[in-house]
């Protein structure tokens, strides 16, 4: 299994054979064994509906979406939490803090890291779709979504018909530190050989005007901020309460 993870690249393109339903069922019961938090703050919604698919795959604008074999969408539930303390305290008001959100989220990531590594086990392959976050509003039409619930991650899967290389990511000298936290002075060489090492790679791809990470990250750093930087606006519409008045 260890050696699966390590081959771990991104599937966009599947054979038209459907995932059995015991595998599926298996895949989604690791899902649910996943560690969490007591307040198990998110949900996942199974999308078998092509014309829900066709649309999320243009909501997301990600094409691929609508031929994908087996596609779910994981939610952040807080409505699940606060219609059960209703039903136990109907006539109190309810605190919607964003560290349910939060909570919700991290656990989301976990459980589909987990699934995928089911899926991977068994030969398949996976892709996931953090732009199902990119048009809030078109997702909750779409998969019927109360208040106080959010859209935050897709996982598609199938049998793969494709071999693509996999992604380069910084090496661990850049991320590991022991102790206390490294500042980039301390490895800024070894993220100067990244970018050529992704340089190489690209070029022989045939994609010689991708920037390195190093300009990527800098472009993106004094550009004007993406959409993703409204983030905790989109989350306030739905209900979540920041705290921000809270001592």
């Amino acid at each position: 299994m260890i050696q699966r993870q390590l081959e771990h690249r991104t599937i966009r393109k599947y054979k038209e054979i459907p995932v059995e339903a015991d595998k599926v069922q298996t895949y989604l019961h690791v899902m649910n064994r996943t560690a969490a938090r007591g307040t198990q703050a998110y949900s996942i919604i199974h999308v078998t509906d092509p014309t829900k698919k066709a649309q999320i795959a243009k909501a997301t604008r990600q094409p691929f979406v609508k031929d994908l074999p087996e596609f779910f969408v994981f939610i952040v539930d807080v409505k699940r939490l606060s219609s059960i303390a209703q039903k136990i305290y109907p006539d109190k008001e309810q605190h919607c803090t964003f560290d349910y959100f939060f909570v919700g989220a991290t656990d989301i990531f976990l459980a589909a890291q987990n699934m995928m590594n089911a899926i991977e086990s068994d030969g398949l392959g996976g892709v996931y779709l953090s732009t199902v976050a990119d048009d809030v509003p078109a997702m909750k039409e779409i998969l019927e979504l109360p208040e106080l619930t959010f859209p935050i991650l897709g996982l598609g899967f199938g049998y793969p018909d494709e071999h693509p290389s996999q992604t380069l990511w910084l090496p661990l000298s850049v991320k590991v530190s022991e102790n206390v936290y490294q500042n980039v002075e301390d490895c800024y060489g070894d993220i100067q050989a990244y970018d050529e090492e992704r340089r190489l790679l690209y070029n022989r791809m045939g994609h010689s005007t991708v920037k390195n990470y190093s300009q990527m990250i800098a472009d993106r750093m004094v550009g004007r901020p993406s959409d993703y930087a409204k983030l905790l606006q989109k989350i306030v519409k739905e209900g979540f309460d920041l705290g921000l008045d809270i001592e």
